[in-house]
């Protein structure tokens, strides 16, 4: 005897839903089988460790002010090699507010433009500085940002301490 359409519909509607857990064991074990199997497939590639360490992609998306940007991935990070003048309100003179706010706008312009944003830690072992953000050399294009800045005259090199603008 078959069922009605008033009984199977009864029990679509009175039938427990499969336990959340059980979604999610079978999406880590279908990752896990396709990356063993990834795995196994590929030829072996001889990776350069020393490259990879120093050399990060990131898609820059925001520019705080002449040394310092925001990543796709949330994290600030700070131009190593230099000292850009400070934003307002903390400039300490109007030709320091002038060049603060160009050296933004230069280093803005720049990661528009640029096809390849690429950061390399630094060699001194810091990773971060006083205000949490990561230190990194910053190449835009293939060229150091930082030196950029510094021909353009909107920075100067970091010699440890705040530079005087005005």
């Amino acid at each position: 005897m078959g069922t009605t359409k008033v009984q199977r519909r009864f029990r679509a509607a009175t039938r427990k839903p499969a336990p959340k857990w059980s979604l999610a064991a079978l999406a880590v074990a279908t990752f896990a089988g396709v990356v063993v199997v990834g795995l196994s497939a590929s030829a072996p590639t001889k990776i350069d460790l020393r490259q990879l360490r120093n050399r990060i992609e990131y898609q820059a998306i925001r520019v705080i002010d002449g040394d310092t940007i925001v990543v796709a991935t949330g994290e600030r990070v700070r131009i190593l090699n230099i000292e850009s003048p400070d934003m307002p309100p903390h400039s300490r003179c109007a030709e320091e507010e002038r060049l603060a706010l160009a050296s933004r706008e230069r280093l803005r312009r720049l990661i528009r433009a640029a096809d390849d944003v690429t950061m390399r830690f630094g060699h001194d072992g810091r990773d971060h500085d006083s205000c949490g953000r990561s230190l990194r050399y910053v190449f835009i294009d293939g060229r150091d940002a930082g030196e950029t800045l510094i021909t353009a005259g909107l920075a100067r090199p970091w010699c440890g301490s705040h530079a005087k603008w005005c």
